[in-house]
């Protein structure tokens, strides 16, 4: 990980959440390195340096943090604390990741044989093929039979999230007729344009195709792919549902601290946020045809619940909590904590008075009369686990994003914006 030489690290912001999805205890140690970013020399920071490395000015210097986090890959940049899978990575491209996208360019490119082609079938009837869909082809070399079979399987893999992608955009576009639209809905009328599209693959039954479209979306929900997925490119969102009376919410009478002066539309926009780094970490309900154990949701494919306070799970469950461990921190607590600072409190004020509206919002009384009264937070008794939670993905709606806001440090796409502060880093504007 890479940062100036003048910057603090700040170790407190490694999300607690990943660790416990990980299932490991993370031991956070780091060795500083200075990077010649002119020549590439690296060596420890505070050797002396008998002659400069190259002719470049000092501005070339950056600090290196090497971290000492054995068998865990790091999630959470310690300096920004944006979150995503494998944040640190080598400088170097995959070769099918670009031959996918040569591929599907070129492809595209040829001109397609339009001529039509009568094929007469045993019953009687004539069925036109139009050779606009099926007239191009593409001759793709490999050096191995091994990589020629992965790369026609991973070829087929990212075609179809693209195909099934944009369907979901063109069927979203037709329902915004409706005001409620939710993921069940969609999937229904993504299955009935895939019908007509032809786009399933043939033999599957109408259970098949629907267990296949409720996985897509369910996926897109679970935002597993941040930076291409749908909402993370500001195509589509998902908002759980605002009930029409929660403007008249009586926010002093529920115990929530004053000095952060949050209006009702606020409030409502904090728990949007809070809930969505639960959803990133697949703490959800699924539809019935669909299992977690699917590959499709692999390396997380195992179940997420979460309570007030993370424990150790007796039955090997992963069960996050809503308040971070000791000594550790999580998005729903820093961004309570940059709501604090924004208002002109101190860094170790900010934290206490962040930890007690954090713990008011789950354990005080709109969280019994509101959230689990109407099902938009399931209760789960497990044994020797007491009662867990998830996030009923049947009380979120799809949108279309009316409006964008785009974080001018983590470059992350936002649909809604409270008080000008991104969750991962510093503030959003609007793009």
């Amino acid at each position: 990980m890479l940062s100036s030489a003048e910057d603090d690290i700040d170790i407190s912001l490694i999300d607690g959440d990943e660790s416990t999805v990980e299932g490991v205890d993370i031991s956070i140690d780091s060795d500083e390195y200075i990077l010649c970013t002119a020549c590439g020399r690296i060596e420890p920071e505070g050797k002396k340096r008998s002659t400069n490395c190259c002719d470049y000015p000092s501005e070339k210097y950056i600090r290196v943090l090497k971290i000492k986090m054995p068998e865990y890959s790091v999630n959470t940049c310690i300096k920004c604390g944006n979150h995503s899978n494998n944040i640190v990575k080598q400088f170097r491209t995959a070769d099918d990741p670009a031959t996918e996208v040569l591929t599907r360019s070129l492809y595209q490119c040829i001109p397609p044989n339009k001529q039509k082609v009568i094929e007469d079938d045993l019953f009687g009837d004539s069925e036109e093929i139009d050779e606009e869909l099926l007239g191009r082809k593409l001759l793709v070399f490999s050096d191995s039979r091994q990589e020629a079979a992965f790369f026609a399987s991973y070829l087929q893999s990212k075609y179809n999230n693209i195909l099934w992608r944009n369907a979901i955009i063109h069927q979203l576009g037709n329902l915004q007729a409706y005001d409620d639209i939710r993921i069940d809905s969609l999937v229904n009328a993504v299955v009935k344009y895939g019908k007509h599209k032809n786009l399933f693959e043939p033999g599957i039954d109408d259970i098949e195709k629907q267990k296949q479209i409720q996985t897509v979306l369910i996926k897109e929900f679970m935002n597993t792919e941040r930076q291409i997925g749908l909402e993370g490119l500001g195509l589509i969102s998902f908002v759980p549902v605002k009930p029409d009376n929660w403007s008249k919410l009586k926010i002093s009478a529920l115990g929530i601290d004053s000095d952060i002066d949050l209006t009702n539309d606020e409030l409502w926009e904090l728990y949007k946020i809070l809930l969505n780094s639960l959803r990133d970490m697949n703490a959800i309900t699924f539809p019935d045809l669909v299992s977690i154990d699917d590959p499709t949701f692999a390396p997380r494919n195992k179940e997420v619940y979460f309570k007030l306070e993370s424990e150790k799970s007796a039955l090997n469950n992963t069960i996050l909590g809503w308040l971070p461990k000791e000594n550790f921190n999580n998005r729903r607590l820093d961004y309570i904590q940059k709501l604090y600072k924004a208002k002109g409190f101190s860094k170790e004020d900010a934290s206490i008075r962040a930890r007690s509206l954090l713990k008011e919002l789950l354990a005080g009384r709109l969280f019994r009369a509101f959230w689990a009264k109407e099902d938009y937070i399931t209760e789960t008794p497990l044994p020797r686990e007491g009662t867990v939670l998830k996030l009923n993905y049947k009380k979120w709606q799809v949108l279309k994003p009316e409006e964008l806001y785009i974080c001018d440090k983590c470059g992350s796409v936002a649909s809604s914006n409270l008080r000008g502060i991104c969750p991962n880093v510093i503030k959003l504007i609007i793009q």
